[in-house]
């Protein structure tokens, strides 16, 4: 809502509107803000009207446009407010006096409303870009992550990880078959699906991830759950996720045997379960605990921010995230990187390698700007007699 009123009051207010066409400007701007917990009401529903969809789509490119013009707009007042605190008008204003001053004020009016009108237009053209984007395939990177003192046995190991498929209304199974589709083609050792699955209810869309059942990798798909989860059906997910061939790993692991050396595949269910879910507590000393010997240990944890407690307890090698989505459009592909402990992409912290997925598809608003869509394929390096660096 905030949001929404900022970006009203900072639109509307310059163009000194009459009272009707300025009820009108914020009857949309408001309306735009509405239509996101009337959506959301709505998926609760069943059956559903047959607007929905269409309505679904409009809610989330409102939301995609308005969050891509908030910030923009915001840098734009800020420049605004140091431009005129720089007293660019202050001799007019001292040597014209009340005229100065009221010149000075339709002045600002005029250069604030043609900045907005630059600014709405700038907007604009990003987010029909990010509506491009959104619909462009999966980008696949391959990233080879260099481990000192890997068993020799591991070398060439390859991971493919996915997150954040968000199924929903405008997400769905042919869009988890593309996917699939192209993991199958990286000919993976093992599948890391990090979260995130979907976003509506078993009964509406569980249909829409049978797709995940044909996921093929030498030593099997696993699975930890993402915070969007717990906002569904939970129990609902976790067996579509089983049924379709995926290992769950809630604070647990599993032992992969590869060319006689043993990898420990760990998951913990995500960083902020225990708030939603009794007894889902994120808990990496508990998915490690009671673990055998073995020569490399990977942890799946949804959020980055598991990063901390995972670290901390000296046992993991790798994390494999997601959540982030890489701030999924600009500006917030950029802002995103302030706010959580490691950035998209291969890192080290606190000497553990961690690769944060940007998400295989988006939530929310079908936008994908500066940060694409990402399936990643981890190839297992060895390094001998050297210290590994980030990337």
């Amino acid at each position: 809502m905030a949001i929404h009123l900022y970006v009203g009051h900072r639109i509307i207010t310059p163009i000194g509107l009459e009272f009707y066409p300025k009820l009108a400007a914020w009857s949309l701007v408001l309306g735009s803000y509405v239509m996101i917990p009337l959506i959301f009401s709505l998926r609760l529903g069943s059956p559903k009207p047959f607007w929905y969809v269409p309505l679904f789509w409009l809610t989330f490119i409102l939301f995609g446009y308005i969050t891509t013009l908030f910030p923009l707009l915001m840098a734009k007042d800020v420049a605004m407010w140091s431009w005129t605190k720089m007293g660019t008008y202050s001799t007019l204003n001292s040597q014209q006096g009340s005229v100065g001053v009221a010149m000075e004020k339709q002045g600002v009016r005029q250069v604030t409303h043609h900045m907005n009108m630059g600014v709405m237009a700038i907007s604009l053209a990003l987010a029909l870009m990010g509506i491009y984007k959104a619909g462009v395939a999966p980008q696949v990177k391959i990233v080879e992550a260099p481990v000192e003192g890997l068993a020799k046995e591991l070398d060439g190991f390859r991971i493919a990880l996915i997150s954040d498929i968000h199924i929903s209304p405008t997400v769905h199974g042919d869009t988890v078959e593309d996917i699939v589709r192209r993991v199958n083609q990286l000919e993976p050792d093992m599948v890391a699906h990090t979260g995130d699955l979907a976003d509506a209810t078993v009964e509406e869309m569980g249909k829409d991830a049978a797709p995940l059942a044909g996921l093929k990798a030498r030593y099997g798909v696993f699975f930890v759950t993402g915070n969007h989860e717990y906002y569904w059906d939970l129990k609902g997910w976790l067996k579509v996720v089983e049924d379709n061939g995926a290992i769950v790993l809630n604070n647990e692991h599993r032992m992969v045997e590869h060319n006689g050396a043993r990898i420990l595949v760990a998951g913990v269910t995500d960083y902020s379960a225990g708030v939603n879910a009794p007894g889902h507590k994120s808990d990496p000393a508990k998915a490690l605990s009671g673990a055998p010997k073995r020569d490399f240990t990977i942890m799946l944890a949804h959020q980055p921010r598991s990063v901390v407690a995972v670290a901390a307890t000296g046992q993991v090698d790798l994390q494999l995230s997601g959540h982030t989505h890489g701030g999924q459009y600009f500006p917030w592909s950029i802002i995103v990187r302030f706010v959580h402990p490691v950035a998209p992409g291969l890192s080290k912290y606190e000497g553990m390698w961690v690769y944060l997925n940007r998400g295989s598809v988006y939530w929310g608003p079908p936008l994908r700007l500066g940060s694409p869509k990402e399936i990643t394929l981890i190839v297992l390096k060895r390094v001998e007699n050297i210290k590994a660096t980030g990337s």
